[in-house]
C-alpha cells in the first residue's frame, strides 16, 4: 500500500488540519501517517487556543517517520511559527521525499489567523523552494504574490510570479466570490484551469487540508499532477455534495462519501483486473472469428490460434504495464512517445475504432439473440445498448457482485456450450481448398488482442500491483479469447455451421444460449464504451471528467448504428486497427523500456511520428505477403529497431 505524511495542526473538532488529511489519504487509498505541528482548540465557530509543538518533539516525529515507513508522498498544513518551518525544512533537505505538497494555512475558514508574520517569511524562505505543488486559495496567494487579485488575470500573474519565484507548481484556488470554483495550476511557463462547479454548501470546515491531501495520496499512487488534481477535485467537490450538516458555523465535509466509491477503492486487485478481462474474452465476435478457422481442421486451425495469441497477448502486456506502472490512461500513455498533441490523432482514431466496435458487438450479439428469441433484431440491440449504458452508468469500480455474477453465470455457461460442441470429437481435418493461409490465419488471431492494445492501460493504471495485474489480465484474456475461438472453430466443424446461434439452437440451450449471448456482448461491449470516454478526454481539456457520459454517447451512437448498418464481415476492421495501433505500440514500447525516453513535454515529436508512418505503410505492404508468424509481428520488430536506431541517433528526454 501506497503511503503519506501529513505535518499539519491538529483540529479537535475533526474537520480540518491532521484529522481531515488522514480521512482524506485514507478515503483516497493510500495509508496516512502524521507529524503534529500544533494542538488547537477550535471548533466549526472558530479557534480559541493554540499550542504548538516544540521544535525537539517535532524533529524526532519526523524521524521515526521517515526511518520506518518511508512516506510515498508529504503534506504540510499549519505551521504557525518559524522554528518549526527551519525543522521540518531540514528534515525533507535530509530525507528527500519524491513530493512535498504544501497548503500555505494562513487564515482559517471562520477568519481566525493561524501564522506569524516571521513564519510567513521562513515558510517563503525554506518551504515553498522544496515544494512540488503549492495550494493557496486566493488570500493566500495575495500575500504568497504581493499582488491584488479581482479576476482570472490576475490570479495568472500571481500564480507566475510565485512558480517563478520558487521553482514549483502553483494551484491557485478559486472561489472567495472570485469565479465559480474553477482553479488554475501553473507551472514550467504554462497553466491549465481546471472549472469546477460551486455547491450551494455553506460547510465548507477543511476545504483547503481535503484538497492538498488527496493532491499527495494521488501522487503517492503514481498519478501525474494533473490527474492528481484533477481527482482530488473530483473527490472534494463529492464531499462537498454530501450535505454533510454539523456544527453551529461553518462546519466539516463528509470525507467518507466515497468509501465504496471510486476513490477509496479505486485500485484494482489482481483478481478484479482477471474478472474484467474474462468479461473481454467472452464474446460473440471472438467465436464467430473462431469459425473461420474451421477450413484448415482443428489441429492447423488450433496451432495458429495459439501462436497468434501468444503474439497478441505478449504484446498487450508489455502495452498494459505502461499504463500501470505509469498510473496513465491508454492514450496518455502515448504523449510520452508522441507529445502532448501528437497523442491526440491517436486518440481520435481510437475513439473512433472504439464506436465501431460499440457498434459491431451490439450488431453482432442483437442478431445472435434475435435467433434464439425472435423478436427483432433491432429490439435486442437496444436491450444490449441498455444494459450497456446500466454497467457505464453503475462504473468499472463498483460493479462488485454484478460482474461476479455475470462472470459465474458466463463461465458454466460457455463449459455448457463447449460440453455440446466438443462431446462427439472433431476430426482434425478441413477443407483445405476453402482455407486461407497459415500466417493468414496466425494474423486473424493476432488481430484480436491486437484490437485491445489501446484500451487495456485505462484498467492497468488504477492496479494496485500493476506487473502482477497487467499478467494476469493479459492471461486470463489470452486464455479466454483462445477458448472462444476453439468453440467458433469446433462448431462450425462438427455443425457445418458459422452463426453461433444456429449451433446453440441445435444444441438445444435454449434460455441458457440466450444468457450467453446477451451477458457476453454486455461484458466486452462495456470496456469498448468505457474506454472510448476514456480516450476522449485526451482529445480536450473540456472532455476532462466527462469520460462517462462520452462512453454514454458513444454506446447510444453504437446502438443507432447496429440498428441501421449491415457489419457481417469485420475482417478488414480488424486488419485496419492493426496497421494503426500495432506500429503505434512497437514505439512506445521501444520508447519506455529500451530507450527509456519520454517526450510528453514536447508539442510533437516528429521523429516518432515519422516511425510510425513508416510502420502504417509497412503493415499494409505485409499484408500482401504470406508469412507463416503473419504480420504483425515483423511489423512490430522492424518498427521497434527503427525506433532504437533513430533513438541512439537522435536522443530524446530520459525517463525521470
Amino acid at each position: 500500500m501506497r503511503t503519506a505524511l501529513t505535518i499539519a495542526g491538529s483540529d479537535s473538532s475533526g474537520g480540518a488540519g491532521i484529522q481531515a488529511d488522514i480521512k482524506t489519504m485514507m478515503a483516497n487509498g493510500v495509508f496516512a501517517m502524521s507529524a503534529i505541528t500544533a494542538m488547537t482548540a477550535q471548533n466549526t465557530t472558530g479557534v480559541t487556543a493554540i499550542m504548538n509543538a516544540t521544535p525537539e518533539f517535532l524533529s524526532e516525529e519526523l524521524d521515526e517517520v521517515f526511518t520506518d515507513i518511508f512516506p510515498d508522498a508529504v503534506k504540510i498544513g499549519m505551521v504557525s511559527e518559524s522554528a518549526l518551518i527551519h525543522v521540518i525544512a531540514e528534515k525533507l533537505r535530509h530525507y528527500a521525499p519524491k513530493f512535498v505538497v504544501v497548503d500555505p494555512v494562513m487564515v482559517a475558514t471562520s477568519g481566525a489567523r493561524l501564522i506569524s508574520e516571521d513564519a510567513i517569511e521562513a515558510l517563503k524562505a525554506e518551504l515553498l523552494p522544496i515544494a512540488a505543488i503549492l495550494t493557496p486559495n486566493i488570500p493566500e496567494t495575495e500575500v504568497l504574490a504581493g499582488m491584488k487579485i479581482t479576476r482570472n488575470e490576475d490570479m495568472i500573474a500571481a500564480a507566475e510570479k510565485i512558480s517563478d519565484s520558487y521553482h514549483c507548481a502553483v494551484l491557485c484556488k478559486g472561489g472567495h466570490s472570485l469565479n465559480d470554483a474553477n482553479d488554475l495550476l501553473y507551472r514550467n511557463g504554462s497553466y491549465r484551469w481546471f472549472n469546477g462547479k460551486r455547491i450551494d454548501n455553506p460547510n465548507t470546515h477543511g476545504t483547503g487540508c481535503t484538497l492538498s491531501s488527496a493532491i499527495a495520496a494521488n501522487l503517492a499512487k503514481g498519478f501525474d499532477l494533473d490527474t492528481s488534481v484533477e481527482r482530488a477535485k473530483d473527490y472534494i467537490s463529492g464531499a462537498l455534495g454530501a450535505m454533510l450538516d454539523l456544527g453551529h458555523g461553518s462546519g466539516p465535509m463528509n470525507h467518507a462519501f466515497a468509501f465504496e466509491g471510486i476513490y477509496g477503492g479505486s485500485q484494482m486487485t489482481s483478481f478484479q483486473s482477471g474478472l474484467v478481462w474474462f468479461g473481454a474474452g467472452v464474446s460473440i465476435a471472438e467465436i464467430l472469428t473462431g469459425t473461420y478457422f474451421a477450413p484448415l481442421g482443428f489441429g492447423k486451425g488450433l496451432a495458429a490460434i495459439l501462436l497468434g495469441h501468444l503474439i497478441g497477448c505478449a504484446m498487450m502486456y508489455f502495452a498494459g504495464l505502461i499504463g500501470g506502472q505509469t498510473k496513465k490512461s491508454a492514450m496518455e500513455t502515448t504523449k510520452m512517445s508522441f507529445g502532448s498533441k501528437g497523442c491526440i490523432f491517436f486518440a481520435f482514431l481510437n475513439v473512433l475504432q472504439l464506436v465501431g466496435w460499440t457498434a459491431i458487438m451490439i450488431y453482432d450479439g442483437a442478431l445472435a439473440t434475435n435467433e434464439i428469441f425472435g423478436i427483432g433484431s433491432w429490439v435486442w440491440a437496444i436491450v444490449i445498448g441498455a444494459l450497456i449504458l446500466l454497467w457505464i452508468a453503475i462504473g468499472i469500480t463498483n460493479l462488485g457482485i454484478i460482474n461476479k455474477i455475470s462472470m459465474t453465470a458466463l463461465f458454466i455457461l460457455t463449459l455448457v456450450l463447449s460440453f455440446i460442441i466438443f462431446r462427439g470429437g472433431i476430426s482434425s481435418e478441413g477443407n483445405l481448398s476453402d482455407a486461407m493461409s497459415f500466417g493468414a490465419a496466425v494474423e486473424l488471431a493476432v488481430a484480436m488482442p491486437l484490437s485491445w492494445l489501446p484500451l487495456i492501460s485505462d484498467y492497468t493504471r488504477e492496479a494496485d500491483k500493476p506487473r502482477q495485474a497487467t499478467l494476469v489480465s493479459v492471461v486470463v484474456y489470452g486464455l479466454i479469447s483462445v477458448w472462444m475461438y476453439i468453440i467458433g472453430m469446433g462448431a462450425a466443424i462438427v455443425t457445418g455451421e458459422s452463426d453461433i446461434a444456429v449451433v446453440m439452437v441445435k444444441a438445444g440451450l435454449g434460455i441458457a444460449a440466450l444468457l450467453i449471448l446477451v451477458l457476453s456482448t454486455v461484458t466486452t461491449t462495456f470496456l469498448d464504451a468505457w474506454s472510448s470516454g476514456i480516450s476522449a478526454e485526451s482529445l480536450s481539456d473540456k472532455l476532462k471528467g466527462r469520460g462517462k457520459q462520452v462512453a454514454m454517447i458513444v454506446t447510444i451512437i453504437g446502438t443507432i448504428g447496429a440498428v441501421l448498418f449491415n457489419m457481417d464481415d469485420i475482417t478488414g476492421f480488424l486488419y485496419l486497427i492493426g496497421s494503426v495501433f500495432a506500429p503505434m505500440i512497437a514505439i512506445q514500447i521501444a520508447d519506455y523500456f529500451i530507450l527509456k525516453e519520454n517526450h510528453e513535454k514536447d508539442f510533437l515529436n516528429v521523429r516518432n511520428a515519422v516511425i510510425w508512418v513508416i510502420g502504417f505503410a509497412l503493415y499494409r505492404f505485409l499484408m500482401g505477403v504470406d508469412l507463416p508468424v503473419g504480420n504483425t509481428l515483423p511489423d512490430m520488430l522492424l518498427t521497434s529497431l527503427l525506433c532504437i536506431a533513430a533513438g541512439k541517433l537522435f536522443p530524446g528526454k530520459k525517463v525521470k
